[in-house]
């Protein structure tokens, strides 16, 4: 037999780990252009690189931190639903109410919870990018800065991603028409469903 092979579990973790690892580093630079840009300041590729680069450290802890806080938001919302439903809901969710009901309140509270505070901390890699600061010190930064606009600032980003998203689509089915009209059947390859 040949080499083992990896699960495929692992190569997606650590596929996942180094998308989100350059995607940090890469809403650095990002930042960093849009700010530079709307300050007049001239923007070069080897600038932002090494502010990239240079602020990858605090940006990588700033969005650990906001990470772990999510997941502790997450966790103990989970305890608090699970533990309406085993101490007011001896029959189970399916049972009904009182105890079912609040568990619902419970869990609905903590996702408005949860899109509050990660609404409120959006800013952080950006102020990472433009200002000497540690993870810390951004996510209140950011807090501070999406204070009175916290819905503005969250519809403004579901429009956002619904528009790239959108996007993302249009072009995936594009590339797709291109390679299997154009190249794939003109040259003869079958399809993996066509087999």
């Amino acid at each position: 037999p040949g080499p083992p092979v990896p699960p495929t579990w692992g190569i997606a973790t650590v596929g996942s780990l180094v998308a989100g690892i350059l995607a940090v580093i890469a809403a650095v630079g990002f930042a960093w252009v849009v700010f530079r840009d709307y300050h007049g300041l001239r923007v070069s590729f080897s600038d932002t690189i090494g502010r990239s680069v240079g602020r990858a450290i605090p940006a990588l802890a700033t969005a650990l931190v906001a990470a772990l806080a999510t997941l502790g938001l997450m966790i103990v919302g989970g305890i608090a639903v699970g533990a309406t439903l085993a101490l007011l809901a001896p029959g189970g969710p399916s049972g009904g109410g009182f105890g079912v009901f609040l568990a619902i309140v419970l869990g609905v509270a903590t996702f408005l919870l949860i899109v509050v505070v990660s609404v409120r901390w959006a800013l952080a890699i950006s102020v990472v990018a433009v200002e000497p600061v540690g993870a810390l010190a951004a996510l209140r930064r950011s807090w501070h800065l999406t204070g009175g606009a916290t819905w503005r600032t969250f519809f403004a980003l579901v429009l956002v991603n619904l528009v790239i998203g959108i996007l993302g689509a249009v072009v995936t089915q594009l590339r797709a028409i291109v390679v299997i009209d154009l190249i794939a059947q003109p040259a003869g390859m079958s399809l993996v469903g066509e087999m």
